[in-house]
């Protein structure tokens, strides 16, 4: 399976994002990109890596900083498994194992006669034969072989209880099939999500053996066998692929494979994959036994399988919520994460409360202050007023000076959007009462803010320039709730009439006269809230 494995310089950390498009976006905006890396250093869209056969072309996108191989930086520049850039204070390499030799063809032939196969569930020695040669072992040997399979189990759980490498969890399948089975090769294919496809993960020889002829280092596998694995939940043992018409190909003659060995990776919900084997030696085949062996292990392979996915998908939700967080409360962002389509990129159209709020005479207070001190007052302010935002189920779109503006109602609605802006409002105004000692500590005067709340239809989404986005409303609802904040007073919240109509009886206003609304059309209405 194709991916990026990703390493952070400053902490050396590193993480793994699997390459399932043909076009990879990199970049640090959260909604625009498919690799999203969360620091200034990176571009909101920085780069471009598309796959291109068992190719890669990277392209740089104007970044600021620049996409860089080698110590320098390139405008576009062609990649293979293995190789490696940079992005920032991340390194990218390409880890692509289809590109790699040993790749994998298939056979479309029917499954013979000659088969065991194995349910994958239940009691493990419950057997379906198919071909009547076949018999059990002495008690005695089953015994042995349940307790060999036990040892095994126990040795995987140790192992994979602290393991969620997916690439590391394939080569240890591998490497106690080659030393407890006579298997020559093993491959382990697992399912795309996108397409049901089966695309080779693992492809290993066994290192103790010597294969004599170079065409056994090309796999074939048939796909009806996969295929039936897969359908049925079954693993399944060809004892002899020479006479299996299913396997009787050219390919398969020149390799001269004896016995084969497949089972299904089945998951908490679907089938993940398939482990394959194959003996060539003719002077040793599978049994039985093998099968057994085969089954269990590829049972706990599908355990810590899936648990790598989760622990892969928690990493990369992780990331996409250290991104949303400064800007959107957790209930939020659980939502985007539940549900990432709800998210609309690009714009749209749909009711919204807007709330702007701004400090009274900060800016002439700032200029008699250092700026050291000036920035800590604003950073006091703006983590108090947010902190409220987010309580209130509010949005947080941007900082304006030593003011903010917020949306409730964007990017999911609420029935009581309207509310939740005069709550935020109040509790704003009330928070300043115990946030004015600090500031007065840093040597500046109690501070007041105005602030102005309008609700209407605005434009919602990600909107900006290729190399900056921004998530934001615009329109004549934000235009009439920032000129609402300018004319508010210190200590003063006003509200629009399409506000003031969704408030029912929750909160007490008074209406304002024309002449107290200076720079507003004489046909709007402006309430002021009464919260003292």
């Amino acid at each position: 399976m194709a991916k990026l494995i990703i390493t952070n310089e400053l902490n050396n950390q590193a993480s793994e994002f699997a390459i399932t498009k043909s076009e990879i976006k990199i970049g640090r905006h959260p909604t625009k990109n498919d690799l999203v890396l969360p620091t200034k250093q990176v571009s909101a869209i920085h780069a471009l890596l598309k796959r291109i056969g068992n190719e890669y072309l990277l392209i740089d996108l104007n970044s600021t900083n620049g996409t860089v191989i080698k110590n320098k930086r390139i405008t576009e520049a062609s990649l293979k498994d293995g190789d490696s850039f940079s992005v920032g204070t991340f390194i990218i390499q390409i880890s692509d194992h289809s590109a790699r030799k040993n790749d994998i063809s298939y056979q479309e032939s029917p499954i013979g006669q000659n088969v065991l196969t194995r349910s994958v569930s239940g009691d493990p020695y419950q057997t379906k034969m198919l071909d009547k040669d076949f018999e059990q072992g002495a008690l005695e040997a089953r015994l042995a072989e349940k307790i060999k399979i036990l040892e095994t189990l126990y040795e995987l759980g140790q192992t994979f209880s602290s393991v969620f490498n997916i690439d590391e969890i394939f080569q240890q399948i591998a490497d106690i099939l080659f030393r407890l089975t006579p298997a020559d090769r093993c491959a382990i294919l697992v399912c795309q999500n996108s397409t049901n496809a089966l695309e080779p993960r693992l492809i290993k020889i066994n290192p103790n053996k010597k294969l004599s002829n170079p065409q056994q280092t090309d796999f074939t596998i048939s796909r009806t066998i996969a295929s039936k694995v897969i359908a049925d939940r079954l693993s399944l043992l060809s004892v002899d692929a020479q006479t299996d018409r299913r396997l009787s190909s050219e390919s398969i003659a020149i390799q001269h494979i004896h016995s084969v060995m497949c089972a299904p990776l089945i998951g908490k919900t679907d089938v993940l994959g398939v482990v394959y084997v194959d003996k060539i030696d003719l002077h040793d085949s599978f049994g039985s036994d093998d099968l057994d062996l085969l089954n269990a292990v590829a049972g706990q392979a599908a355990i810590a399988f899936d648990n790598a996915r989760a622990y892969e998908q928690l990493a990369q939700e992780a990331i996409a919520r250290s991104s949303y967080q400064r800007f959107m409360p957790n209930h939020i962002i659980d939502l985007i994460l539940k549900s990432p389509e709800g998210l609309k990129i690009g714009g749209t159209i749909q009711p919204a409360t807007i709330l702007f709020a701004d400090i009274r005479g900060f800016t002439s207070m700032a200029e008699k202050s250092p700026p050291q001190l000036v920035v800590k007052a604003l950073n006091l302010f703006f983590s108090a007023m947010t902190e409220i935002i987010f309580a209130n189920l509010g949005t947080l779109d941007k900082y304006l000076g030593d003011g903010l503006m917020a949306i409730f109602g964007a990017p999911y609605r609420n029935d009581n959007d309207a509310i939740n802006a005069v709550n935020a409002a109040i509790g704003m105004q009330r928070r300043l009462n115990k946030l004015n000692p600090e500031i007065k500590k840093l040597g500046f005067a109690p501070i007041e803010i105005g602030i102005g709340i309008n609700t209407g239809d605005v434009t919602v989404g990600c909107i900006g320039s290729e190399r900056r986005m921004d998530y934001t409303a615009i329109g004549n609802t934000v235009n009439l709730a920032s000129r609402l904040m300018s004319q508010a007073k210190g200590q003063n919240i006003l509200i629009s009439h399409s506000t003031y109509q969704l408030l029912g009886n929750v909160f007490r206003a008074k209406p304002l006269l024309d002449n107290e609304l200076r720079g507003l059309s004489s046909y709007t209405k402006a309430y002021q809230i009464i919260y003292k």
